[in-house]
């Protein structure tokens, strides 16, 4: 791999003061940005910015009025773990600088008043941390005071910064020393209306003065980087105002790597030869589609209703499943396609359709999560084709081909945790142009039911990886002969039933052209 350094040791409201019929006071938003008090009063004023006068209650037997009564939010402040929780993972010493970050989005508009982040025995040096958008801008940073040998570190920024519901964010901080501490298999996280999700929960970047952090490790890590969040509660929400801020520059600007051409996209034709090729996958030629415009945060399309079917649709961004047994077919999702969203998976169905840019390199993966099956979809420009982290995924007769940047580490098919039923057959995937990557097959959580067959695989460190569990199947799949870095199997062979492989040569339209030999199991 090009990169050997990875945290792992293993593999809009305008809020200008004009007049309104009801407004926040500016003793309201003292109150939130000064974060002294549990308690802020919301008052209201006329269109005319007089106090209004109380609306009069019911008339009692005695003749009396009774005035209603004022409402009074409470502040409220949440975090993923209390400042006294004691984290026993494991320490890791990487040396080098690196920006450690974890992803969350909240349900309701708040505030972001502060970060704190675990310190790893051995860690020394001065830390800031960092308040992100989704798109890089860094929203507030800070500098820790007074730190500890060990343990919770916690900093405020000066002023606490607005953060809008659905959308995401990121907190880091950076360590000049790259000593720090992580656990694999992060589980999604929530308190409050403050959550993250399973996969891609933590994430970091490798180089001096930080920025950042969008890579994430296979084994989905969490390095303990907490988000102090605060909204209100039982009043009017804050409006947050679109930012503008100008993203802080790295000392050290990292280098892109010069994109290889890709070719053409090839609508789909006809039917498949012997393997999936770009021409018997994703959307049918001709077919009309209709625009979804995003109706969640970015560009997402969020399908909430149980049964939807989606028949020839075009979703310009992420398209978010968050209802039971909804079907896609004949469609074409510009970015990707997952279903978890706070906490629970909703299962659905996916055939002829295309996922991913038509140009460009996505970071996330194109399908995800759990509970799907996915049938004659066409995968592209993706770093991770499909990431599995949960139970009973299907995928039979795709096309994915992928991408990568330096440092990643790309894979046809992963495991983020374990999956059972997981079974994965006659695809074909294609990683000869992402220099960065593990595997075409990397399968190595803990998981039953595991099978794959009758695939067409190209490229990795090791071609197939599986160190699932026992009763794990691998059987008649295609390796092209020396398309790997290091071999064509890392397998543990003695919970595998492993027949049938072969090794072969493969022409530009994915033709088998010859059989170079059996493929043995390796380890």
């Amino acid at each position: 791999m090009a990169h050997s350094h990875f945290p792992r040791h293993d593999f809009g409201e305008d809020r200008s003061p004009r007049r309104r019929a009801r407004v926040i006071t500016a003793c309201v938003l003292a109150a939130v940005l000064a974060g002294a008090a549990s308690y802020a009063v919301w008052l209201t004023a006329t269109g005319s910015g007089e106090p209004a006068t109380a609306k009069k209650g019911p008339t009692v037997a005695n003749g009396s009025v009774v005035a209603a009564p004022v409402v009074t939010p409470k502040m409220k402040e949440v975090s993923f773990w209390k400042p006294a929780t004691k984290v026993k993972v494991q320490r890791h010493s990487d040396n080098v600088p690196l920006e450690l970050g974890t992803r969350f989005t909240v349900s309701r508009n708040g505030w972001v008043a502060g970060i704190r982040f675990y310190k790893a025995s051995g860690e020394t040096g001065r830390h800031t941390g960092s308040l992100w958008d989704s798109d890089g801008n860094q929203l507030a940073k800070v500098t820790f005071a007074e730190e500890t040998a060990t343990g919770w570190q916690e900093a405020h920024f000066d002023e606490p910064a607005m953060v809008a519901a659905d959308h995401v964010y990121t907190v880091s901080y950076h360590s000049e020393n790259g000593v720090y501490v992580g656990k694999p298999r992060a589980t999604s996280l929530r308190s409050g209306p403050l959550m993250s999700e399973a996969a891609k929960t933590g994430v970091y970047r490798y180089g001096k003065g930080g920025g950042f952090p969008t890579k994430w490790n296979p084994k989905n890590y969490n390095y303990y980087v907490d988000v102090i969040y605060r909204w209100l509660d039982g009043g009017p929400e804050p409006t947050p105002t679109p930012a503008k801020p100008t993203p802080t520059p790295s000392k050290t600007p990292s280098k892109s790597p010069t994109p290889k051409p890709k070719p053409p996209v090839v609508a789909r034709t006809g039917n498949c030869p012997a393997f999936p090729t770009p021409s018997c996958t994703g959307v049918p030629a001709g077919k009309k589609l209709r625009a979804l415009a995003s109706n969640m945060s970015g560009d997402t399309y969020r399908v909430t209703k149980a049964g939807t079917v989606l028949d020839g649709v075009h979703v310009s961004g992420t398209l978010l499943i968050t209802a039971a047994n909804v079907t896609v077919r004949n469609s074409l999702i510009d970015g990707d396609v997952k279903n978890e969203y706070d906490r629970k998976i909703y299962p659905f169905t996916i055939s002829d359709s295309t996922i991913g840019p038509e140009s460009g390199c996505d970071s996330t993966p194109g399908l995800w999560n759990a509970e799907f099956t996915a049938t004659g979809v066409h995968i592209r420009n993706h770093v991770d084709g499909v990431s599995v982290s949960g139970d009973n995924v299907k995928v039979r007769d795709s096309f994915i081909i992928l991408c990568s940047h330096s440092g990643d580490h790309s894979d046809g098919i992963q495991t983020v945790g374990r999956g059972d039923g997981l079974i994965f057959d006659h695809n074909t995937v294609d990683q000869s142009d992402a220099p960065d990557h593990t595997a075409p097959v990397f399968l190595v959580d803990p998981s039953t039911g595991v099978s794959v067959t009758n695939n067409l695989l190209i490229g990795g460190t090791y071609t197939i990886r599986l160190r699932a569990s026992e009763g794990t199947v691998a059987k008649n799949n295609l390796v092209a002969n020396k398309s790997w870095d290091y071999g064509p199997s890392d397998s543990d062979c003695g919970t595998t039933d492993w027949s049938g492989n072969k090794l072969v040569t493969v022409n530009s339209q994915y033709r088998v052209t010859s059989t170079v030999g059996s493929l043995a199991c390796e380890g």
